[in-house]
């Protein structure tokens, strides 16, 4: 898998992202739905890194910040994302279950 711009993404979580994942990784453990999970989060990360101008769809621009806010549901995980394209820095700033996912309504 190539890279946008030929180098990998830092990715970088927000605060609320970061505790949103692990609260729902708890839950999905409880459930027995952890593998499924994880891997769903797992391959999330992986297009942040390596494809992020391309594997969401682009709904606003902050021009001061430099940043481009993106927007996608995989797997039935809504996630928020803003890339830094000169950076090459992702900041995931949602990730949660929606759509009828097993986790929706304990977020």
């Amino acid at each position: 898998m190539s890279t946008d711009h030929g180098r990998p993404h830092r990715v970088e979580l927000l605060h609320t992202a970061r505790i949103r994942i692990k609260r729902c990784g708890e839950e999905a453990r409880r459930l027995g739905i952890i593998r499924e999970y994880a891997a769903t989060i797992l391959s999330i990360l992986e297009n942040f890194t390596v494809v992020p101008l391309t594997w969401g769809d682009p709904i606003q621009k902050y021009k001061g910040a430099k940043l481009l806010l993106y927007r996608r549901v995989f797997e039935q995980i809504l996630t928020e994302y803003a890339v830094h394209e000169k950076e090459h820095i992702v900041y995931i700033k949602e990730c949660k279950p929606v759509l009828g996912h097993p986790l929706e309504h304990f977020t």
